[in-house]
């Protein structure tokens, strides 16, 4: 499993400059690029001490909670961006 997880780490990071240049253009290519790096590592440290604190202080099942939540509320604005994208005339971003 975790053989998996990684590869899928792996190919989403190796992609990720080719998904940025046809989106925003090489000349913006490194300013995104680091930008995303920048919030994906402190996603990365600041998800980790949010869920140790709540599991240590409220337990596992607010945890499961907060993450349901969490990930609702993404699915949610996901749709809706990818609605608004969708209309005729709009650009995708």
């Amino acid at each position: 499993m975790m053989w998996i997880i990684n590869f899928f780490f792996g190919c989403g990071f190796s992609c990720l400059p080719n998904i940025l240049n046809q989106h925003y253009g090489i000349k913006q290519l490194a300013t995104i690029h680091g930008l995303f790096l920048s919030a994906w590592a402190a996603a990365g440290l600041a998800g980790n001490q949010f869920a140790l604190y709540v599991m240590n202080n409220y337990g596992l099942h607010v945890l499961y909670i907060c993450l349901g939540v969490f990930y609702a509320a993404e699915l949610a604005i996901l749709l809706v961006w990818v609605r608004i994208a969708a209309k005729p005339g709009k650009t995708k971003f």
